[in-house]
Order: structure tokens, then sequence, then C-alpha cells
């Protein structure tokens, strides 16, 4: 989510608004889901993708990168990590490689190899490390 900008509140239904326990819940998810899978390194797209890939890059043994079109290059196998696929815009980028998403919107125009939580296009997602402050102003 870019939060530089203040969210107008007319063009969504409600907020959604995800805890520190929600947080802990999913990553304990994705690592489960992940376990069985072989990935060479892990990115996660700034900023919120890097709240998901950094805890996943700990919990699984997987190098992070900071590369990772130049990983691929290179043969290797990396997991994309974002905190929401809303459109689709930003995984469009990573065409090709695999990826994760902790929320995932009907509309997103790429749906991540790997979701955990769907929630509806006039829906706004509060993660725990954004101010609601701020997305409700």
């Amino acid at each position: 989510m870019n939060d530089s900008a203040a969210v107008n509140q007319q063009h969504f239904s409600r907020f959604v608004t995800l805890t520190w326990d929600d947080y802990v819940e999913f990553l304990k998810a994705a690592t489960e889901v992940l376990k069985g899978k072989r990935y060479d390194s892990i990115y996660g797209v700034p900023r919120g993708g890097l709240m998901i890939a950094v805890p996943l890059s700990h919990a699984l043994s997987i190098p992070f990168t900071l590369t990772p079109f130049e990983d691929r290059k290179q043969g290797k196998s990396v997991l994309v990590c974002d905190d929401i696929a809303d459109t689709g815009e930003t995984l469009k980028r990573f065409k090709g490689f695999d990826t994760l998403t902790w929320v995932v919107k009907p509309r997103s125009v790429i749906k991540p190899n790997f979701s955990f939580l769907e929630v509806e296009d006039d829906e706004w997602v509060v993660f725990p490390w954004e101010s609601a402050k701020r997305v409700e102003r």
C-alpha cells in the first residue's frame, strides 16, 4: 500500500484491519505451505513485501535477494512476496516468478501462486505496520 496519500473513504465499503496476531498466524501458515517448496532466493517488493519476505527468509532458511531479475537470469528459483495483490499491476512486473501475497482481491489481473486472505474489491486493508489514523484522514 502506498500510504503517502490519504485514502478517500468514499471508495471503500469498509476497512479490514489486520493485527500483529493475524500477521503471526499468516507467517505460520505461509511457512507451512512453503516448507515443501524449493526456492534459491526470496524477494520482497518494497515496502509491504519486505514485511513478508524477510521473516519467511529466516523461517525457511532461504537467502533474501535484492536482485530477483539477476537471480533468475542465473537460473535461480525466486519467490517474490508482496503484502497485497490489489489490481495486480505490481505483480505484472514479476511475470515468470512464483509470487506470494498475504491478501488478494478478486479484481487483481495477476493471481499470486500463494495467497492467504481474500477481501472484496471495495475493502481497504490496513496492515499492522500501517497507521490506521493516516489511512482514515
